[in-house]
Parts: C-alpha cells; structure tokens; sequence
C-alpha cells in the first residue's frame, strides 16, 4: 500500500521531528523511580543529540542518590533499606522498631536515610511503638 494522502505524510513527518518516539522511552512517567545497583534513579526527561530527535524518558544513573546499603523496589517505587529483604517488623507500612530502633517501614522493608539512629541500651533507653524512651517508661518490668 502506497500512501497518497498528503495529509497523512504531513503528520506522519511532524511526529517523527517533534521527538514522538515512544519506542526510545526507558520508563513510563516522569519522577518514576528504579534501582541501579544500590542506587535509586528517577525517570526523567532526555534530549537526543539527532536531528528530529526530539525529548524521551530516560534513567539518568548520573544523577542517581547511593544507598547507604540496598536499594529496594517497593510498592512500585525505589527506597533506601537496611536490609535486602522484608523484615517481619515491618509487616505493615508505616513507623516501627527493628533491632531496637525506631524504623521508617514501606513494603516490609526498614527504610534507610543514612541517619540510623539506635536507641541508646546503655543509657538505659528501648524502642516503643517507633520512640527511644526510657527502660523504665517501656511499661517493662
């Protein structure tokens, strides 16, 4: 099939030099975020250095934030974990105490922020319900 319709050639021709190119696309929405290692990238806009090429999303590794330890997908997103895998502490999303410390948890996994701050055992304090308190205000006996 020969194609006639000028119309048709015109728009055809504008997408391709407006930079429509779908199939160049590494990821499907901007601020989207992945793992590259141990390190999380966002998905965001690139220029081609082409002719008619036109802007894609893209990962930009560059432009990545290292994690401190692992870099885990979760509820489709990227975060920074302590740990590779769920931990049962963090059965639910939300504020809890893994390994005596007050936790960030998403998707079962204890987030990390580079700030892992463990409540102090020799100056007498414990984590309850996500908060270093004192041994003796723990309701512990």
């Amino acid at each position: 099939m020969i194609l006639r319709s000028p119309l048709l050639v015109t728009v055809l021709g504008l997408a391709l030099l407006s930079g429509c190119d779908l199939e160049r696309n590494q990821c499907s929405g901007l601020g989207q975020t992945t793992c590259h290692g141990a390190e999380m990238v966002s998905c965001s806009e690139c220029d081609s250095d082409t002719i008619g090429g036109g802007q894609y999303r893209c990962w930009i590794p560059y432009r990545g934030v290292p994690c401190p330890n692992y870099c885990v997908e979760a509820e489709g997103q990227a975060n920074c974990s302590m740990t590779s895998a769920p931990v049962p502490e963090c059965a639910r999303d939300g504020n809890a105490c893994w390994q005596g410390s007050p936790v960030e948890c998403l998707g079962g996994f204890p987030l990390d922020y580079g700030a892992f701050a463990p409540c102090e055992v020799d100056a007498g304090e414990t984590c309850v319900n996500a908060s270093c308190v004192p041994l003796a205000d723990s309701g512990a006996d």
